[in-house]
Order: structure tokens, then sequence, then C-alpha cells
């Protein structure tokens, strides 16, 4: 469900605070448990800059690529 709300948040155009909601929504993760999977899934990495300008920087349809690859 985390994967698949935020790869759906992310076809919708959502950036990171769009995805943040849905998978917010749709899990009720919060802190670390929302953030270590999201970044690991967008960026390969548990560690780094911070997203929003990383996300804004990126073509929507990376994003929906990379989240729609854990979400299978």
């Amino acid at each position: 469900a985390f994967f698949r709300a935020a790869a759906d948040a992310a076809r919708a155009g959502g950036k990171l605070k769009g995805i943040v909601s849905a998978v917010q929504a749709a899990t009720g993760a919060k802190g670390p448990a929302l953030w270590k999977p999201l970044r690991l899934a967008l960026t390969g990495s548990t560690e780094g800059p911070e997203l929003a300008p990383l996300l804004d920087a990126m073509p929507d349809s990376a994003i929906h690529d990379r989240l729609n690859r854990f979400a299978a």
C-alpha cells in the first residue's frame, strides 16, 4: 500500500507534499518509517539531501517510474 499510494500520487503529478500525504493517508506512516523507504526508492540511498528540491529537479515520469518499481 505504501509504494502504490506513492506511485499513484506521483502519476497524478504530485511532488513530495502530495506523495507524502498519499502515503500517510494510505498507511499512517510518519517519521523515519515514511521518509527512509521513500528516499530509498527515489534515490537508492537512505541518506542524502532534502527530497523536495531533488524531486523538483526530476521529471514526474522518473519519480513515478522509481516508485512504481517498488509498488509491484
